[in-house]
């Protein structure tokens, strides 16, 4: 399977700016790659600065706060990349009094992170407090913020809503990286032609890094309840809760049709997508679960795939996609295994066309964006 790497979108208008990307932890992670190849679609200059070269212990002792001026000011854009928020206060005080605009991707939160979805402080501890404080300095520290769904975006603006100085707030959709299209994966073609071949069982896929939003657990009980027909689930991936499914799997006793695998390349990953009947998404319990639309659900719409997913107000957003496709379920044991049940009972389809209308809509929402980029660059 070839991926191509030369996708771009029709964007017409031209930004003939400087862009600063900065404190960027994994260079290939879908949110900055997108955001990256759309600023470079409209002109932008972008130069990536990783977070092991800008990584502080005091990101607002002075001598910091005067390398950052010193290597970011001659931008005329700078955007602090996803998970990073911790760093918003100090590069916002770092280019006070220069004509930089600073982008905050606030993708994810602090507080809803470690409080929220891990559960590892407690609510109403002064940690907490802390890592709400964090999330809310990042967004005042933003000139133009951002978000990855409309919901999100709505309620960081009614946050706002008492603030005389607050950012432009913008939802910025987690999109398709290229490997997810349906026209670069050859095995998704050819299941579209050959949908008579399906196997005697319902193929499903996790994958990701085992954290609290998938919920997985709560899949696996459902799982142990699906009896009525055949099912093999595959696990690729890795992370801290990976061997407490694994023990839960020989609990349950369902090991004999759940497969564990290690983290593969993104090429193989997509013909491990494009060979399932399904692709979970996530089903966890956090106001975080219920607002967001994960990674893997994008990129198994844009698969082709079916996919089971938490339901959500943010899903809302892609009304425009077959509805067969994208089913979503409440979180609990009962309705998840009545949605594979109902899904197994017939002929699963393959939508070869998701694709387009994901990217026409990413393409939309990123133009808007990039227009207010237009608009601050020229006042």
């Amino acid at each position: 399977m070839k991926i191509s790497s030369e996708r771009r979108p029709s964007i017409s208008l031209q930004l003939n700016c400087s862009v600063g990307y900065v404190f960027v932890h994994d260079i290939d992670y879908p949110r900055n790659v997108l955001i990256r190849r759309q600023l470079e679609a409209v002109g932008a200059r972008v130069d990536v600065f990783s977070l092991e070269r800008m990584k502080a212990t005091n990101p607002y002792a002075p001598a910091y706060l005067r390398w950052l001026r010193l290597n970011l000011a001659r931008y005329d854009v700078v955007v602090l990349a996803e998970f990073q928020v911790r760093y918003a206060g100090a590069l916002k005080l770092a280019l006070l009094g220069t004509k930089t605009i600073v982008v905050v991707d606030g993708f994810v939160g602090r507080h809803e992170t470690v409080v929220g979805d891990w559960g590892l402080v407690a609510r109403r501890s002064l940690r907490s407090l802390m890592y709400k404080a964090v999330d809310f300095v990042s967004i005042l520290s933003a000139d133009i913020f951002l978000i990855d769904t409309r919901v999100r975006a709505n309620r960081v603006s009614r946050t706002l809503a008492a603030m005389i100085r607050r950012p432009q707030i913008f939802s910025l959709p987690v999109g398709l990286p290229a490997w997810a299209a349906g026209p670069h994966n050859s095995v998704l073609a050819n299941r579209a032609g050959n949908q008579d071949k399906r196997e005697d069982f319902l193929n499903i896929l996790y994958y990701g890094n085992y954290i609290p939003l998938h919920g997985l657990e709560t899949v696996l009980y459902a799982l142990k309840e699906v009896t009525s027909v055949e099912w093999r689930l595959v696990l690729i991936g890795d992370g801290d809760l990976r061997a407490g499914m694994e023990d839960l799997v020989r609990r349950l006793g369902i090991g004999a049709a759940c497969t564990f695998i290690n983290p593969v390349p993104q090429e193989d990953l997509a013909d491990w997508i494009a060979e399932a009947d399904v692709v979970l998404g996530v089903f966890g319990r956090s106001r975080k679960a219920s607002e967001v639309i994960a990674n893997k659900v994008w990129q198994g719409l844009g698969s082709g795939r079916v996919v089971v997913t938490r339901r959500s107000e943010a899903l809302d957003e892609l009304s425009f996609v077959p509805q067969p496709q994208l089913f979503q379920v409440g979180d609990g044991v009962d309705e998840i295994a009545g949605a594979i049940e109902h899904i197994a009972g017939r002929e699963v389809p393959v939508f070869p066309e998701t694709w387009e209308l994901l990217e026409k809509y990413v393409h939309e929402e990123f133009q808007a964006f990039m227009v207010k980029v237009g608009e601050r660059l020229v006042r």
